[in-house]
């Protein structure tokens, strides 16, 4: 998908921040042609919407300050033209994003009654919807009310849930194709295939070929109906039998039903994706076969056409040229019996009328899933964890994320009352998750983390600054770096070689360190500058009192993940609410700022609603774009988050 006009309109508000006119025109100029364009097409193919969803428009709202800063910062990179800061760079993030969710939520999350897919998504477009195609207008910036959609028919238990699965499948299917196609943007598709656990690869390859119309069912569980033979041919069939738009059998996908690019030249054809399967997997002979060679080859073509990773024309052309696919033996599963359900499939959708309040002691935890949303955390945590018996470990994830934000135990074991409500409120859960899922999770970790630290690491180095120091400090598991602008960090728990590894794929920059490191990081020609070397080991004392399993020695490998992720997004949070005040922002600042402000949290079927108290800080997070709703939330079984004052 591609964004083919994009306007700009200026209000202003303050008009002495626009007095220098060629200023405002340089910085108009790169938000359009370096800056917008490509963050709303990256936002559109994170959707993974099969919809031909036709001409769409969306409002992004960015604050002048944001906007000016382009006109400050020098050319980078390929394509030129770069934000001078990662801040700015989320805030891009968060702007496109939620134009996104507000144009596309009823299209593609939401049913409209239309046609569907296997996935429960519409095929519907803008100009099919009562009101024409601004999806601009209306309550809430253009996002719908689900109260007013009219009532589903009620559906028998059998069919509900395997509809459940197929929607959830589908979200799953669509949190992969991302991962993918982020790690081509970035050029870190071939290392993040080579840290993926082969047994993780195979996942991945069953589920985007599910959801292309190449269903591949892993072998049977023992006990269970013997899987068919490895080499039998799956041809192209529905999801779900019988379901809209389904590609007929030994033919190519209805037009208009499967994503094609909006490129000036239409979808490509079927010649196209045949051809560039060829030139695919001309340049990648002689990498390893198996599943990584599919992954590799699905992803390329699906970016260099502006497909989905799982268009099923792609694996059409990828199955006559690399064979059929065939029965994977399965995953032994991590945790209980093996379960057919995706990760997605949730638990608490089985009393869709149950609502619950509950008073939670902060809202800290719920604020860091919006930058880890546009980080691409959420999708690289889904992909990372997917496969039979991974369900609770999402859950476990999120426990763990929020007791890095909230009050540590009391003598590193004891967790307040009211900390242990918050965990189970952010987790989507009545009561707190198990401690076992923890320990599973954590002898997993070599699993699953290196999938999501190659994901955010690849990310956030390329949102840096170009030339920006890193800072480096001591863990109680090694070593860690952050970028000095905002001190966002890029490495937990790691050693000197891994920081040296750091060091050279930042492109060699100045390295500020407590002078005890200049040993250890002897060659990289450390400095000594306490003032950003104080707050990055403030942060990691922060983080060491509060373990992610709860209390002191329960699954201590998941510490040093989970501290990353958190310290990424408490790093996003200081920077957008205190920098364009002028303030030096770090991630311990957003912790102490905001760890006491309490609120309340009600857990439906479709959503999980958190207010906050009205007052300065919800205005600031109000207003620096941080109460954006995020949709299908992982560990909240496929739920929104939606933050509000009140």
């Amino acid at each position: 998908m591609r964004v083919r006009h994009c306007s700009v309109r200026v209000i202003v508000r303050q008009p002495w921040l626009l007095e220098d006119t060629q200023r405002v025109s340089v910085a108009l100029t790169r938000l359009v042609s370096d800056v917008l364009a490509a963050r709303l097409s990256t936002r559109l193919d994170r959707v993974g919407a099969p919809a031909r969803l036709g001409t769409v428009a969306m409002r992004v709202a960015l604050p002048a300050p944001v906007v000016l800063a382009l006109a400050d910062g020098a050319p980078s990179g390929p394509e030129g033209g770069r934000l001078p800061s990662f801040g700015a760079e989320v805030a891009v993030h968060d702007a496109a994003s939620g134009a996104l969710h507000a144009a596309f939520e009823q299209a593609v999350l939401e049913p409209l009654g239309g046609p569907q897919d296997p996935h429960g998504r519409s095929w519907v477009g803008p100009d099919d919807r009562p009101g024409g195609s601004d999806l601009g207008a209306g309550p809430a910036g253009g996002r719908a009310d689900p109260a007013a959609r009219p009532p589903e028919p009620a559906a028998e238990p059998a069919a509900a849930m395997a509809a459940a699965a197929s929607r959830a499948a589908g979200r799953l299917a669509a949190a992969v194709g991302s991962v993918l196609l982020a790690a081509v943007r970035l050029g870190r598709l071939p290392q993040l295939l080579r840290r993926s656990d082969p047994t993780l690869a195979a996942e991945w390859v069953r589920l985007l070929a599910s959801d292309a119309g190449w269903p591949v069912a892993p072998a049977a569980a023992p006990g269970a109906p013997p899987a068919p033979p490895a080499g039998v041919s799956l041809g192209p069939i529905a999801t779900v039998p019988g379901a809209p738009g389904a590609p007929p059998a030994g033919g190519d996908p209805p037009e208009g039903q499967w994503p094609g690019p909006a490129a000036p030249g239409g979808p490509p054809t079927t010649a196209e994706v045949e051809a560039t399967a060829q030139a695919v997997l001309a340049a990648l002979e002689g990498a390893a076969g198996g599943a990584s060679i599919r992954l590799a080859a699905a992803a390329s073509v699906a970016a260099r056409l502006q497909l989905s990773p799982s268009d099923p024309r792609v694996w059409r052309a990828l199955e006559r040229r690399l064979g059929p696919l065939a029965a994977e033996p399965p995953e032994a599963p991590v945790a209980g019996p093996t379960v057919a359900a995706p990760a997605f499939l949730d638990r608490g959708r089985r009393h869709p009328s149950a609502r619950r309040e509950l008073e939670v002691a902060s809202v800290l935890p719920f604020l860091l899933v919006g930058p880890l949303d546009d980080l691409g955390v959420l999708d690289a945590i889904s992909a990372a964890l997917a496969g039979p018996g991974w369900s609770d470990l999402l859950v476990a994830f999120a426990a763990g994320l929020a007791r890095k934000a909230l009050p540590p135990p009391s003598d590193r074991w004891r967790q307040p009352v009211e900390v242990a409500a918050t965990v189970a409120a952010f987790t989507g859960q009545d009561h707190l998750p198990d401690g076992a899922a923890s320990e599973r999770l954590g002898r997993a970790v070599a699993r699953w983390w290196p999938v999501v630290e190659e994901a955010l690491t690849a990310e956030l180095v390329d949102l840096r600054t170009p030339g920006a120091p890193l800072v480096v400090t001591r863990s109680p598991g090694g070593l860690v770096a952050a970028g000095a602008d905002g001190l966002a960090p890029l490495l937990w728990d790691g050693d000197s070689g891994g920081v040296r590894r750091l060091w050279e794929r930042c492109a060699r920059p100045l390295v500020l360190a407590d002078p005890s490191l200049a040993g250890p990081l002897a060659g990289l020609g450390p400095s000594d500058d306490p003032a950003q070397v104080g707050p990055l080991s403030e942060l990691v004392a922060l983080a060491s009192e509060r373990p992610a399993g709860g209390r002191a020695g329960l699954a201590p490998a998941l510490d040093g993940p989970i501290g990353l992720v958190a310290g990424v997004a408490l790093a996003a949070l200081a920077w957008e609410l205190w920098q364009r005040h002028g303030e030096r922002t770090h991630p311990a600042m957003a912790a102490r700022r905001l760890a006491d402000l309490d609120g309340r949290v009600t857990l439906g079927p479709d959503r999980v609603t958190v207010r906050m108290p009205l007052g300065r800080r919800h205005a600031d997070l109000r207003d620096s774009g941080l109460l954006r709703t995020v949709a299908a939330v992982p560990w909240l079984d496929g739920r929104s988050l939606e933050l509000q004052g009140g």
